[in-house]
């Protein structure tokens, strides 16, 4: 597959748009497969300050919300992700769970939407009676594969840098997705999905997608992931501001499906 660091708006809509109706279609389905937590981030819980303010990026189904809660956090966090559906089940998993020195706050946006800071500057007024706070810390776990486009990529991490204070750290994880066999039997051809293979950048992958909830006939769905190396995340990290403090694989039967970093603000 060509490499190219210059996709196409184009290509980078359709990517974004198979996402979108992937989550749209299959929301329901995908939060009944996220009920628990993946070891590699109930692991980091540790090494997470229990008090600060924190932004989630692809908070999901609102799992991670309700063992902040559970665990007594004290601070903020506020949840960001684009489905509706997600949202909602984030918001009734975590009902109740806010206290007078937690509060719990969720978002709509995608990571591409260029608005996403400006939205949360509504949210950061509500909260600390400002339209900006720099935050303890930044998560974002098995989001950031999901966005189309190197050049989008290094635009969302220099708002993650904007957004950190100065010893800020951001946590997040990627799939890799070559370390499972049954994964891989996924893959698709570009052209079933109606991409142009020529506009895809290394390592930028279709997947098949199939799971029903029980009385549903099972459906396929396609996703769009992109397959980081450490090398890539290296570069992004530079380019964006950060130092990479640790990086260590977890999840999955054989503990290798996904990439977790902590990077630091430079």
């Amino acid at each position: 597959m060509p490499y190219n660091s210059n996709m196409n708006q184009q290509t980078q809509n359709q990517l974004t748009a198979l996402n979108d109706q992937f989550y749209q279609t299959f929301a329901g389905a995908f939060a009944a497969t996220r009920m628990r937590l993946q070891p590699g981030i109930r692991g980091l819980m540790d090494e997470i300050p229990r008090h600060g303010n924190w932004l989630d990026l692809g908070c999901g189904n609102g799992a991670l919300g309700k063992l902040w809660a559970e665990q007594q956090r004290k601070g903020s966090y506020i949840g960001l992700d684009f489905s509706d559906e997600l949202l909602e089940h984030a918001r009734q998993l975590t009902a109740g769970l806010e206290t007078d020195e937690l509060t719990l706050r969720y978002l709509k946006s995608g990571l591409t939407d260029d608005p996403w800071p400006i939205e949360l500057a509504d949210v950061c007024n509500e909260i600390f009676s400002k339209p900006s706070v720099q935050f303890d810390g930044i998560l974002s776990f098995a989001a950031l594969h999901h966005v189309p486009g190197a050049q989008a990529r290094v635009k969302i991490l220099e708002h993650v840098h904007r957004l950190l204070k100065s010893d800020g750290i951001f946590i997040h994880s990627e799939w890799q997705f070559q370390n499972s066999a049954k994964l891989m039997e996924r893959r698709l051809q570009a052209s079933d999905a109606g991409i142009d293979e020529q506009q895809l950048e290394t390592g930028d992958t279709i997947l098949d997608w199939r799971f029903s909830l029980p009385g549903q006939e099972e459906q396929v769905g396609q996703r769009y992931v992109h397959l980081f190396t450490e090398a890539e995340l290296h570069e992004l990290a530079q380019q964006s501001g950060f130092l990479i403090e640790k990086t260590w694989y977890s999840d999955g039967k054989s503990g290798n499906l996904a990439l977790y970093q902590i990077w630091r603000n430079a």
